[in-house]
């Protein structure tokens, strides 16, 4: 039966594992985020792929959709929701890792091709919708099974040990990057340093299928399920009557388009600092993961003593000051913006974090689905950042994503400022 409308979240209540257990689903976790870390030229679709396609002739509108196609992929998981039982959880999240893999190789392969440069255009356009609709299953599926392999007090120490650790591996993937972006090539044309990076992240994916497989998971008791259409009908519903999850929906919708403005900055390196993007995208990428290393700790730290919501309040403050930089600042000190960058993104570990603290195991996968569609939908906002500048100029793109950034620091202040955990605070069931 369903509960009344005001009712929210299910309450969620911690699974009964033994100590070693969740030490190893932690580090299992840990390993399995460090090694798509590593990939992150690739695994992160946005500044090399802006980078790439600028180099291929593209204009600001393109060189920014391989992000925004990326972010497509988040109305994948909710399809899954309704057909994926809880036994199959695991077996999906690695899955997609091994189906990343694959992709990777294959579009190395097309880089180095006698293709047409708008083929090769394409291709980094359709592949990055590939790996947008991958990562954001393959992320939905091993957060819940962290979920259902730690209480939640060992959910916020994988959280801190996790993204502090793991974004170093992202430095080291940066500055590999650079490397191959300043090695000498035989011809202008040559794209071999952009395929030896894709070519890098096979074995980065393999291995978190690996360990993703070596996870050890309580036991779920499933839901009767209603048909697939009855199902997806019913988790929108749910949406709509849970105030929590529909704020936190909004703000992360808001927060998303903020930081869709990332390609533009990269493209904005030549005018900043006179000198070609592809001089400093390994560096901007080593900046930017390494400075989320260190507020990976301190987000983390802020979460053990003060819970999400201040963490996610703190995130959207950082996510307005680089507009206010880039708007101000030239020159070199130009690529400190992307430290501001690094800082902020990890609300796309933070908004899921504090939707399973409100979701039961049962409804954990649906409620996570539910917060990605909102991130794919806001995933055009890349084409709305690079429309602007091609309209107006970059500053015009820049304003937008302060307001953006204003408008989810005003939608996490609605969140309950103490995570639910009363039975009033519960929803109908999935």
């Amino acid at each position: 039966m369903a509960l009344p409308d005001q009712a929210q979240e299910m309450l969620a209540v911690d699974p009964i594992l033994s100590p070693a257990v969740e030490r190893r689903n932690i580090a299992c976790f840990a390993v399995a985020v460090l090694t798509t870390y590593l990939a992150a030229p690739v695994t992160y679709v946005g500044v090399v792929q802006a980078t790439l396609c600028d180099r291929l002739g593209a204009n600001a509108t393109l060189a920014n959709l391989p992000a925004a196609v990326f972010a497509f992929g988040g109305i994948a998981p909710l399809f899954l929701a309704a057909l994926v039982p809880c036994h199959f959880e695991k077996v999906v999240s690695i899955g997609c890792a091994v189906a990343m893999a694959l992709s990777f190789g294959l579009l190395g392969g097309l880089l180095i091709a006698p293709i047409s440069t708008s083929a090769k255009i394409a291709a980094v356009i359709a592949q990055s919708s590939i790996v947008g609709v991958l990562s954001v299953v393959e992320q939905v599926y091993l957060f819940q099974c962290l979920k259902r392999g730690t209480t939640e007090k060992g959910r916020a120490r994988a959280m801190k040990v996790t993204y502090t650790i793991g974004p170093i591996a992202a430095v080291a993937g940066s500055l590999l990057a650079q490397k191959l972006m300043n090695a000498p090539s035989g011809a202008t044309d040559d794209l071999g340093s952009y395929a030896a990076l894709y070519w890098i992240g096979v074995p980065c994916m393999l291995v978190a299928a690996a360990v993703i497989a070596r996870l050890q998971l309580i036991d779920v008791e499933e839901d009767a399920r209603a048909p697939a259409l009855s199902y997806l009908w019913e988790s929108f519903r749910s949406l709509f009557r849970s105030r929590p999850m529909l704020w936190l929906c909004a703000a992360n919708f808001a927060n998303n388009a903020g930081l869709g403005v990332l390609p533009n900055l990269s493209l904005h390196l030549r005018q900043a600092t006179g000198s070609s993007p592809e001089r400093w995208v390994g560096y901007v990428m080593a900046l930017q993961f390494g400075f989320k290393s260190v507020s990976g700790y301190l987000y983390g730290t802020l979460a053990e003593r003060r819970g999400s919501r201040p963490t996610l309040q703190v995130l959207q403050v950082v996510l307005a000051l680089i507009p206010c930089w880039v708007l101000f600042v030239q020159g070199t000190p130009y690529v400190l913006v992307f430290a501001l960058v690094g800082a902020a993104q990890l609300s796309g570990v933070y908004f899921p974090n504090y939707c399973l603290t409100i979701s039961s195991h049962a409804t954990g996968a649906r409620n996570l689905s539910l917060l990605m569609i909102v991130s794919s939908l806001a995933g055009i906002s890349s084409a709305w950042h690079g429309m602007l500048t091609d309209l107006w100029g970059a500053w015009a793109s820049f304003c937008f994503g302060a307001v953006c950034a204003a408008v989810a620091l005003l939608l996490v202040s609605k969140l309950p400022s103490k995570e639910p955990s009363e039975p009033g605070f519960t929803a109908e069931p999935c």
